[in-house]
């Protein structure tokens, strides 16, 4: 739904259509980080002996843990720059519409966004719960900021529409 719509506005704003199909990239390592972590290919292919010893991605990397590493990495930069194409693009419409303040915070959206990004990665190699916790709610954090952001662009934008 969020890559349609991103789809729909990179008509008006071609920056934001460039994070559309970055949402997908996005979703498939969150299904490639579920199925590993979840087991799910090995156990839907236990029941065949040759099938057993493949492990999945495991067999290909070594270790599993380090398969989620890099899904988690994927899924880091692509949602990094989701949030930096959308807020990059739309601060600048903002900009030219004379909305300085709300430009500027979409400007510190995507900065938090890649703070937020980089805590997770280094969580995520370090192993580190006390990290991850941290990281967890440095996301949530950006992620209310950026919906704050999209709803403020979204009012100042339709208002412009009308006129």
């Amino acid at each position: 739904m969020y890559m349609i719509r991103l789809n729909r506005v990179g008509e008006d704003i071609t920056a934001c259509k460039k994070a559309a199909p970055l949402c997908l990239v996005d979703v498939v390592a969150l299904v490639i980080k579920y199925i590993i972590e979840n087991n799910i290919v090995e156990s839907a292919l236990s029941g065949t002996q040759g099938m057993r010893s493949l492990g999945f991605a495991t067999s290909w990397f070594g270790n599993k843990i380090w398969v989620i590493r890099m899904v988690d990495f994927l899924h880091c930069v692509s949602l990094f720059l989701i949030v930096y194409f959308v807020c990059t693009s739309i601060a600048a419409v903002l900009k030219e519409l004379g909305c300085e303040k709300k430009a500027l915070y979409g400007q510190l959206v995507w900065k938090l966004q890649l703070a937020a990004s980089i805590l997770y990665m280094i969580a995520s190699f370090l192993l580190k719960e006390s990290i991850t916790s941290l990281s967890a709610r440095a996301d949530f954090a950006v992620s209310v900021c950026y919906i704050i952001f999209l709803y403020m662009s979204y009012r100042v934008l339709s208002t412009q529409n009308k006129e």
